[in-house]
C-alpha cells in the first residue's frame, strides 16, 4: 500500500480485504466490507472503494 493510499484510508485489516475484492473485481464486495467494518453509510464506503481503486490504477501505471 503505497503512502498515498494509507493517508486516504484509515489504517486497519479489513482495507487489506477491500483492495483483494477490488484486484478480483468485486467491487460490490469491497463495499459491503468497508460499510460492514467501519458502520459507515453505502454512500461513504462506495467513495472510499472508488478512492482505493483510483489509488491501486496508480500504483499499477507507476509499476509498468
Amino acid at each position: 500500500m503505497t503512502d498515498e493510499l494509507k493517508s486516504t484510508v484509515p489504517a486497519d485489516p479489513s482495507i487489506e480485504r477491500v483492495i483483494e475484492a477490488i484486484k478480483n473485481g468485486k467491487k460490490l464486495e469491497a463495499i459491503i466490507i468497508y460499510r460492514s467494518t467501519h458502520n459507515v453509510s453505502i454512500a461513504e464506503s462506495l467513495k472510499i472503494v472508488v478512492e482505493i481503486e483510483k489509488e491501486l490504477s496508480l500504483e499499477k501505471q507507476a509499476c509498468h
